[in-house]
């Protein structure tokens, strides 16, 4: 902003700062609450894939949000969840941290074996899953549901 208070020059400036908000939102680790979850994301009709890192680990916390910068462009929302109730639906009842891709429209995932604070691993995880063409093995076990649903 050059200091002049003129239409034209508020107008490229509120641009320019709409527009980098937008490309940066993108690329956010979210929490996936339930407020999300019937909002639409990783829900049933949802055709996304969905990254969901299952547990509270600051370390994997900040290795996904540079994951979600990367895949940015990609057909995949990061999330992480601390309910456990949501991940008796893949099976997983450790108290430990998880890691899993899945994709709501098909009721389909696939957990993560490697170590889920490296930030390569991870995403050679989700380019391999995305980009491979296979569907995802693992099929959704029970009904999605928040802890106080049950």
């Amino acid at each position: 902003f050059d200091k002049e208070f003129k239409k034209e020059a508020l107008s490229r400036f509120l641009s320019r700062c709409v527009g980098k908000y937008r490309s940066e939102v993108g690329a956010l680790l979210r929490e996936l609450t339930r407020a999300r979850y019937d909002s639409g994301d990783c829900a049933a009709g949802d055709s996304s894939f969905c990254l969901l890192l299952l547990g509270v680990d600051a370390a994997a916390k900040s290795a996904l949000r540079i994951v979600a910068q990367r895949l940015q462009r990609d057909p995949v929302k990061v999330f992480f969840l601390q309910d456990s109730g949501f991940a008796r639906a893949f099976g997983i009842v450790s108290t430990g941290t998880s890691l899993l891709l899945y994709r709501p429209k098909r009721k389909r995932f696939k957990l993560f074996a490697g170590d889920v604070r490296n930030v390569d691993e991870v995403a050679a995880f989700v380019d391999a899953a995305v980009g491979g063409g296979a569907p995802l093995p693992e099929q959704l076990r029970g009904t999605l549901a928040f802890r106080d649903e049950l």
